[in-house]
């Protein structure tokens, strides 16, 4: 799955056998994560965690990767649309922590968009994508006059707003 043109990898777990529960509604509980709806996968899962261009809105680049789903021929199996509830940021915070990122996947309810989907091979692939807002004061390499006090994040890159996104790549086996 190509990345949106322009974003720079923040954060990055290399494939690894393990299992995951996939979001198919919104979320019931945040810690451990549960949802109205799910599905279980295992397999070797990787997790890349990107920054977007300033300007960018969630939804297009949600639209981005919609692109890349019909691209590839992914099946859609839940799409978190604008002003649904539901607030999945919460739920990343062990991968957050995993990756040092912080809490910048938590941030922005309001903005935020997921996107899941499988290839129609009989052994699937799995995607999810999660974007996300942040605004420039709580971005975590904001210099600290502008930065939100008490950040502990240690993302690498640019000192602008953005959009954050993640993309676990789960592969069946």
């Amino acid at each position: 799955m190509k990345r949106y043109e322009g974003s720079e990898i923040i954060g990055y777990r290399a494939p690894k056998f393990d299992e995951y529960g996939l979001a198919l509604s919104a979320p019931t509980e945040i810690s451990p994560p549960k949802y109205g709806k799910s599905f279980a996968v295992d397999g070797q899962l990787s997790r890349y965690t990107y920054v977007a261009g300033e300007g960018l809105t969630s939804t297009e680049l949600l639209r981005n990767y919609l692109l890349e789903f019909q691209r590839l021929g992914l099946e859609i199996l839940y799409e978190k649309k604008v002003g649904e509830r539901g607030w999945f940021g919460p739920t990343f915070s062990r991968h957050s922590d995993e990756d040092g990122l912080g809490q910048i996947l938590e941030y922005n309810e309001a903005d935020e968009r997921l996107l899941v989907g499988r290839t129609r091979a009989s052994k699937p692939s799995y995607y999810l994508v999660f974007c996300n807002f942040l605004q420039e004061r709580h971005h975590p390499r904001a210099p600290p006059s502008r930065r939100q006090e008490g950040s502990r994040t240690r993302a690498r890159d640019r000192y602008h707003s953005g959009r954050h996104g993640t993309e676990d790549d789960f592969r069946q086996c």
